[in-house]
């Protein structure tokens, strides 16, 4: 057990899934007081009225995250068997000549892509711009799904003896995303510009980290805080 928790590349699948699922969790409890407080009038413009109303239409704004991360979480799968049958590793450090090299470009592209999207959520919050950030949303569910079907995807390929080890902490400490995105889009000073100091500040070392760990061309699992012997688990 302490082998897989101390693998370099397990710390950085558990880091994309927090940047994914525990992703999804945050903004399912975030969202909807966001629009509530972030968009009051341009909802109020678009005919709902009353506190019931703008929660309502803030609640439904909300709803479109967690719709299209698991609408379109088969269609990730498929984008990582296709990325695998193509060969296609287009991103620069991470390994190309792993079996399974394609799913962890694919992945990467997932990350970054949810990288943007924070951003795309506060440019479209400052400008006040109800309708880009309804829009932001739809294509941060996808991208989120994106990472989420690429991460288990990897787990049984890197882990294949140990899937259930493995699968189980990425996929159970990621969710602490879930609680401290919320704490950190709450402590901003505008509620629109927590998105990117949590993109810029978070995110963007998990994907550098994550590029990190994926560059070894050859048993990427091998590598990790302690040696075998110090992990328990023998040569």
């Amino acid at each position: 057990m302490v082998f897989v928790w101390t693998r370099y590349i397990a710390i950085a699948l558990m880091l994309a899934y927090a940047m994914s699922f525990g992703l999804e969790i945050a903004l399912n409890a975030w969202l909807p007081g966001y629009f509530a407080r972030g968009f009051h009038d341009e909802i109020l413009a678009l005919g709902f009225t009353g506190v019931a109303g703008i929660q309502i239409a803030a609640g439904t704004f909300a709803a479109v995250v967690s719709f299209n991360a698991s609408l379109f979480r088969p269609f990730a799968g498929f984008m990582s068997d296709l990325f695998q049958r193509k060969g296609w590793t287009p991103l620069p450090f991470i390994a190309k000549e792993l079996p399974y090299a394609p799913r962890l470009h694919w992945l990467g592209i997932a990350l970054i892509l949810i990288m943007l999207s924070m951003i795309g959520l506060t440019v479209a919050g400052l400008y006040g711009f109800l309708p880009l950030s309804i829009a932001v949303l739809v294509a941060l569910g996808i991208f989120v799904s994106f990472g989420t079907g690429g991460t288990f995807a990897l787990v049984p390929l890197l882990f294949p003896d140990r899937p259930g080890i493995a699968a189980g902490f990425i996929g159970g400490i990621s969710t602490v995303g879930g609680i401290a995105y919320p704490l950190i889009f709450a402590s901003s000073v505008n509620a629109h510009v927590g998105y990117l100091y949590v993109a810029l500040y978070m995110f963007a070392p998990f994907i550098l980290f994550y590029f990190w760990a994926a560059r070894y061309e050859r048993h990427p699992q091998e590598h990790g805080l302690l040696g075998r012997a110090l992990a328990g688990q023998r040569a």
